[in-house]
């Protein structure tokens, strides 16, 4: 049962991190014209890393993210329009995590030139192939925080996650070349892009210890995600959408 008591205190520094990161990810879906749903991602967070806060009070945050990034003259999600009435101390706390994550916006608005060159099968089947390569490689030992032994507070990406995430690129590679229902495809790609997200939260929640440091090796959380597999997925996503449109 939630903790309803929680709604009321504020939100501590992990919930704002997982609202950020799960922001940023929903705008690279929208930015490379990928088809999501907020409100499936407003369930998925309050069942998972924001457990204790409410529909209404997730997407409020979200409206004042779009308010944060707005005044930082950046992209904002348009089904969270600016919401101006931010706490001094939870924007400036945004904008430290947007700082944190140096997130590229002109580069990926760039990047959709490519998705109008036509998408075809034996292209989306190489880039599942590709990511099916590096999920093959994501492995327990190799990705700190991995699974079940996870500090207390930090949301985990476990074993489960990652072998539907491989399950579901098995199927779409089957039922791809099959002209399989729009439904079954829309359902394998959903599955994708939760996972995505899950991995984009769980990497985020790594950013500030390793920044700090000055690096991030390969083999941490936030590496994973930047030696390519949360570029690859967001690909994969892109291509299927143009591919199926």
């Amino acid at each position: 049962m939630r903790n309803t008591e929680r709604e009321n205190i504020n939100w501590s520094d992990d919930e704002l991190r997982a609202s950020v990161d799960a922001y940023l990810y929903m705008l690279r879906l929208e930015v490379h014209s990928v088809p999501y749903s907020p409100t499936m991602y407003s369930r998925f967070l309050e069942t998972g890393p924001l457990r204790n806060r409410n529909d209404a009070s997730i997407r409020y945050r979200m409206r004042n993210i779009s308010q944060v990034m707005e005044e930082r003259g950046a992209p904002i999600l348009r089904s969270f329009s600016p919401a101006p009435q931010v706490g001094i101390n939870v924007k400036k706390k945004i904008n430290e995590l947007l700082d944190e994550r140096q997130i590229p916006i002109p580069a990926q608005k760039r990047r959709t030139a490519r998705g109008e060159e036509p998408v075809k099968l034996p292209d989306i089947l190489a880039s599942l192939d590709e990511l099916k390569g590096m999920l093959a490689k994501l492995e327990p030992q190799h990705i700190a925080g991995f699974g079940h032994n996870n500090p207390p507070g930090i949301y985990a990406i476990t074993a489960e996650d990652v072998l539907d995430a491989r399950d579901a690129v098995t199927e779409l590679e089957r039922e791809l070349p099959n002209a399989s229902t729009d439904q079954s495809i829309s359902e394998l790609t959903d599955r994708l892009s939760r996972f995505g997200l899950k991995l984009a939260i769980w990497a985020g929640q790594r950013i500030t210890d390793f920044a700090k440091a000055g690096a991030v090796a390969a083999g941490t959380g936030f590496g994973v995600w930047l030696t390519g597999l949360g570029d690859q997925i967001i690909e994969v996503l892109q291509m299927i959408a143009r591919f199926a449109g």
